[in-house]
């Protein structure tokens, strides 16, 4: 998935000031995508980005468990922020319109749909890297959605390096028009890449 489910259903915005929600446009999300040949009846996870006013959060939706694992960057330390013992409840009002778009997306991609993602079990992992600046933030929440195995995730923290990966990555992507890059380019692309895994 991709931010666009966050632009289409305007998760975030004030409810009476959204214009009326396009949810077969919604669900088209929910199907085969270029290059990707899936079937959403047959994913066992969907990674589904979320992003309002400098907050970016990744929820993993895991459909063979009935899991919702929150993926929140900006939260070193929830305490502060947390009602009783429930690390996920200053999430909820978030996880409540994400799932209530997702239900209603679900339904129209396959009716067989009848579960509310809501109502699944939700995890906080404790074990990701995060960062106390914004800035940092969004960098980390795309590499929970790129490097998410369904366990501890390794990778390097550093802003500059994050900032370089994401650049790459953009530059290199498929859906990039610009595929007939200059010589000099090119070859700034490989150091960057050679000094990313280096």
């Amino acid at each position: 998935m991709d931010l666009k489910f966050c632009d289409i259903s305007q998760i975030g915005r004030d409810q009476r000031c959204r214009d009326k929600i396009n949810y077969e446009e919604l669900s088209k999300l929910l199907g085969p995508w270029p290059d990707m040949c899936h079937d959403i009846k047959e994913c066992s996870t969907v990674l589904l980005p979320y992003h309002h006013d400098r907050l970016y959060i990744l929820f993993i939706i895991d459909m063979t468990k009935k899991l919702v694992y929150i993926m929140d960057p900006l939260s070193p330390n929830l305490k502060e922020k947390m009602i009783g013992d429930d690390r996920c409840s200053p999430y909820r009002d978030i996880l409540s319109d994400v799932a209530n778009h997702f239900n209603l997306a679900m339904k129209l991609a396959n009716p067989a749909w009848k579960d509310n993602i809501f109502d699944w079990h939700r995890e906080f992992p404790t074990w990701v890297p995060r960062t106390h600046n914004w800035k940092k933030s969004g960098f980390l929440a795309y590499n929970y959605l790129k490097k998410w195995n369904g366990g501890r995730l390794m990778f390097n923290t550093v802003e500059d390096t994050l900032r370089m990966e994401f650049l790459v990555d953009i530059l290199r992507s498929r859906e990039n028009e610009c595929d007939n890059f200059p010589g000099e380019l090119k070859g700034l692309l490989k150091q960057f890449r050679a000094y990313l895994y280096y």
